[in-house]
């Protein structure tokens, strides 16, 4: 048997072209479905990262995005209790003490000093301090705290309300407190305990199994591209060889 000329080597070369481009779109897509499937590796960084600045990841007037969530970050500014407020939960379990920290700015965060019980007394803290905390997204942005709710308490943390009981710009979301220093001394509160990793919102851990079926699925695509254009060259290069047998 003759190995014919194929009759249009622009063709094949169209035809590759193209079974090229789709083979990077397929596994490219294949790898992004892969690794969103496999989240443990962005939690657990996220998790073990270095503290920054909380003004470094985060941005007055934004939602807390989700890559943060969990992330530790340190706030230097002038922590006012004065204007703190218990958040309840609605009963749940043991309110939250929140209190208003400061910057230069004048813009706010909430800080998050713990739990207590609701016989403990809101701390009356008033000065400088360094914080370092966890990241959290707002509690709840759809719902305002009752008008009738008790002197300094809320049923959310939402920022919307913080904003308007604070009379000040506040960045969304809130910090756990995790520890806290007053002129370099540690500063505790009696009573307080801060909050367990089980009332956080941390990265989302453990596969997705969508994900990784996703993933699959364009593997697939990309595996069945390469069998085309295999099966395109056999047939190209056997009809070339029948033409030149012909022709023999």
């Amino acid at each position: 048997m003759a190995i014919g000329r194929p009759r249009s080597w622009w063709r094949i070369a169209a035809w590759t072209l193209a079974m090229l481009v789709a083979l990077g779109a397929t596994g490219a897509l294949g790898v992004w479905q892969y690794s969103v499937a496999h989240r443990d590796d962005i939690a657990r960084a996220t998790l073990a990262a270095k503290p920054v600045p909380l003004t470094s990841i985060h941005t007055l007037g934004s939602y807390v995005e989700e890559q943060t969530y969990g992330r530790e970050v340190s706030v230097r500014g002038r922590l006012e209790c004065d204007a703190g407020v218990r958040v309840t939960l609605d009963g749940s379990s043991d309110p939250w003490i929140v209190c208003p920290l400061t910057f230069d700015s004048g813009t706010k965060v909430a800080v998050v000093l713990g739990s207590a019980d609701t016989s403990t007394a809101i701390p009356t803290l008033s000065s400088e301090v360094s914080a370092l905390g966890r990241l959290q997204p707002a509690q709840d942005t759809s719902q305002l705290s009752p008008l009738y709710s008790p002197p300094k308490t809320v049923e959310y943390l939402n920022t919307d309300d913080l904003v308007l009981r604070w009379q000040s710009d506040v960045y969304d979301g809130y910090v756990s407190l995790i520890s806290m220093t007053v002129d370099s001394h540690p500063q505790k509160f009696d009573g307080v305990t801060a909050l367990r990793d089980s009332a956080l919102v941390l990265p989302p851990v453990g596969i997705e199994l969508r994900n990784l079926i996703y993933a699959w699925q364009w593997w697939f695509f990309a595996a069945f591209t390469l069998f085309l254009w295999g099966r395109y060259l056999r047939d190209e290069f056997r009809d070339a060889s029948d033409v030149a047998d012909a022709k023999a």
